[in-house]
């Protein structure tokens, strides 16, 4: 299960030199957003497989790696997985990915409260498996494609989108060919 190594090595940071084992996600799962949410890690989405059918995950999974378990809170409103997560000041913002039906298409904005909020188009790029996160007020959008079965067809483009205004701007296409279902991590703004 690569999320429970994922919050091993948070939990490792806690005692250095020593990796744990920890608890197993509550479901197998893959393609998931995640994020640290409330000295936590919050897991949303993603898909896995049962009885050899794809199922695409609703659910949100919080592990407390002070007491090392896991909590189900409330799921989404429709599934979503390979979207991208950014950290703001007053919360978390999910956007882009899939539905498994279609590129999702909305914005989810997680607040303090832990109230789920979503708001219309936010893009006319569809940002299915892209790479990127949130730098001060733009979404950051690297490669991906404009649906999950078109995983041929990864971009190189990249764009910006602007969470205040919901103005749209191209910026300079990654360097190394294309890119999608790729780890990316935001530390200060770059």
């Amino acid at each position: 299960v690569p999320l429970a190594w994922l919050a091993c090595g948070w939990a490792a940071s806690r005692q250095p030199g020593r990796w744990q084992r920890l608890p197993s996600v509550p479901e197998p799962n893959g393609g998931f957003s995640c994020e640290e949410w409330r000295d936590g890690i919050r897991v949303l989405g993603g898909t896995n497989w049962v009885n050899g059918e794809k199922r695409w995950l609703s659910s949100v999974h919080l592990f407390d790696p002070a007491r090392l378990c896991w909590s189900t809170l409330d799921p989404l409103a429709q599934p979503l997985a390979l979207a991208l997560m950014g950290k703001m000041p007053a919360g978390v913002l999910v956007a882009g990915g899939s539905t498994g039906s279609s590129p999702f298409a909305q914005l989810i904005r997680f607040k303090s409260q832990g109230a789920v909020i979503q708001e219309g188009p936010i893009n006319p790029i569809a940002a299915v498996a892209a790479a990127g996160g949130l730098v001060d007020d733009e979404l950051i959008m690297v490669g991906g494609t404009n649906h999950q079965d078109n995983l041929a067809e990864l971009r190189r483009a990249a764009y910006a989108w602007n969470t205040r205004t919901g103005k749209l701007r191209a910026l300079p296409s990654y360097p190394s060919g294309s890119v999608g279902i790729a780890a990316s991590i935001v530390v200060g703004d770059e």
